[in-house]
């Protein structure tokens, strides 16, 4: 069981401990990273496997903060950083004038495929919004693999042909002028 007078005697390499994180190459979270380990000391059982000859075994305690701030590290590349221009472009993407534009040519394409036959209708809008490939179609429906694919491949030529300018319009920005 950790005793006061371990962690009293722990503490008092507190500096020792914080330069060895540095030295590990973690500048920035040392003082964190010695806290932590602290809290990890304190939950031990056998404490005696930290002392030689009466002495605290410093090379052990190394070796814990050596762990330690290397698992920080793993942890911290893990962490998807984003350059300032992904950051604004992410922001640009969620502007109201983005958004409107954006839901205007959904209500221009909704529009277009209503006036299609029943048929391409279901069937386009079966692909566009289940995700299922035309094989996958196939299998739900019934209806065969080619019959399948020549509505799809028909319904995206009618539509490219039919909202082609707003969706320039939507690449390009020129966002007042999508219908």
């Amino acid at each position: 069981m950790v005793t006061e007078r371990f962690l009293l005697e722990l503490s008092s390499y507190h500096k020792e401990w914080i330069k060895i994180v540095g030295t590990l190459g973690e500048q920035y979270y040392g003082e964190d990273i010695v806290q932590e380990m602290y809290l990890k000391m304190a939950k031990l059982e056998n404490i005696e496997r930290f002392y030689v000859n009466g002495k605290l075994n410093k090379n052990f305690v190394w070796t814990v903060l050596r762990n330690m701030t290397f698992d920080y590290q793993k942890t911290k590349q893990r962490i998807q950083k984003v350059s300032i221009e992904e950051a604004k472009q992410i922001k640009d993407e969620y502007e109201p004038e983005v958004l409107e534009a954006k839901k205007r040519f959904e209500l221009r394409v909704t529009k277009e495929i209503r006036t299609w036959h029943w048929y391409d209708q279901l069937m386009f809008n079966l692909y566009r919004t289940s995700g299922m490939s035309t094989r996958q179609i196939e299998g739900v429906t019934g209806i065969s693999f080619k019959s399948v694919w020549k509505t799809i491949k028909d319904c995206k030529e009618r539509l490219k042909e039919n909202v082609k300018e707003d969706y320039e319009d939507l690449i390009n920005e020129d966002y007042e002028l999508i219908k």
